[in-house]
């Protein structure tokens, strides 16, 4: 199956079926940078994986995905490097884009 093909059916599944692929995935990447790295804990799982993502089942075993994920606990993790441009410079930004594009 291509990468195409992947995130396309991906997008089809219900909220919940692409979180518990999103962890099986980061499970994954953990595993092959782990043993890469020659740091693993039991069962070939990185010592520094949090708690919460020990388990394979850990979004099946959960009552509440969305008390998991809050918003709270993912604060900042978008937030960039330096300022944020303000609403006049993002205009500015978007004309220039569009200017570029339609040249």
């Amino acid at each position: 199956m291509s990468y195409a093909e992947i995130v396309t059916e991906a997008k089809r599944l219900p909220l919940q079926e692409q979180l518990m692929l999103m962890e099986e995935l980061v499970q994954i990447f953990r595993q092959v940078l782990a043993q890469k790295n020659g740091k693993t804990g039991e069962n070939g799982v990185p010592h520094t994986v949090l708690a919460e993502f020990s388990s394979p089942n850990a979004l099946r075993e959960s009552e509440s995905i969305s008390s998991r994920y809050s918003a709270n606990k993912m604060a900042g993790i978008l937030r960039p490097d330096g300022p944020l441009p303000s609403d006049e410079d993002l205009k500015e930004m978007y004309i220039d884009y569009l200017a570029e594009k339609y040249q």
